[in-house]
């Protein structure tokens, strides 16, 4: 008897799908309650995002929710070819990822979607193990394609995030790293949740808790001077946002990283 999951996920379907040569893809729309993640494994196909089409190939991770659509362009001579899971979320529940990753390795990608058609094929498989090692598998590769920044985005979010990275140390606002990227302030919020599942103004305080965990952990620096180096407008602004965003203090986290 099968058991449902108890994490926030239930599996409706894993399968992989093959689009067929010499047509366009009969593409979905994501309903209410319900998210599609697409693992590209062969082929070539377009996904329609808020800046155009994006060319999806061998490797890219796509996790879609209400309102965005599956891959709905194909290469005819070269169709792509994907696995397919179907799921279905708790309410309220948020993406846990970038919509658009890659897959670090495309052979390890292959034996993931063999092994989840299999296991979800065994009804003696434990329904929340194989949830957890499907949404696992696919979070710890999103984060490494993060870090890595293997994705193409374009140019002007490329623009918007280097402004970001080379001044979030400064009282840099959302209307001046629009500027920097040459779209307007909505644009830029709706690129930046369709690219990294952030607003504007979230990359910069990640950059900054970024540089501020760096200190804490790498020099002797005081928690006021950190603050206000990484761009803080006080010692007890950046406590807040730090204890907020990680659970603990400046503080508590320096001394965790020194074993104390």
């Amino acid at each position: 008897m099968l058991v449902k999951s108890s994490t926030p996920y239930e599996l409706l379907g894993v399968a992989m799908y093959y689009q067929p040569e010499g047509c366009e893809p009969d593409y979905d729309v994501v309903p209410a309650g319900i998210e599609r993640v697409e693992l590209v494994i062969g082929g070539r196909g377009w996904l329609r995002t808020p800046d155009g089409y994006l060319e999806v190939k061998p490797g890219h991770l796509l996790w879609h929710i209400v309102g965005e659509e599956t891959i709905s362009r194909s290469d005819w001579k070269n169709p792509y070819f994907c696995l397919s899971l179907h799921l279905r979320v708790a309410s309220g529940h948020s993406r846990p990822c970038p919509r658009i990753s890659v897959w670090s390795d495309l052979e390890s990608a292959r034996v993931f979607c063999d092994q989840a058609v299999r296991w979800n094929a065994d009804e003696t498989v434990s329904r929340d193990g194989l949830v957890q090692f499907i949404i696992g598998s696919m979070l710890i590769q999103a984060s490494q394609s993060a870090r890595q920044e293997s994705i193409k985005v374009p140019m002007r979010v490329s623009r918007a995030l280097q402004a970001i990275e080379y001044r979030h140390c400064e009282k840099i606002s959302v209307p001046q790293v629009a500027r920097a990227a040459g779209v307007s302030c909505s644009h830029l919020h709706a690129l930046f949740r369709e690219y990294f599942n952030a607003s504007p103004h979230e990359m910069v305080v990640k950059y900054r808790l970024r540089s501020a965990r760096e200190q804490l952990a790498g020099t002797d620096r005081s928690i006021k001077e950190i603050a206000l180096g990484c761009g803080f407008t006080s010692a007890a602004a950046f406590c807040h946002t730090f204890r907020t965003q990680s659970g603990e203090t400046p503080l508590a986290y320096r001394n965790r990283q020194l074993g104390r």
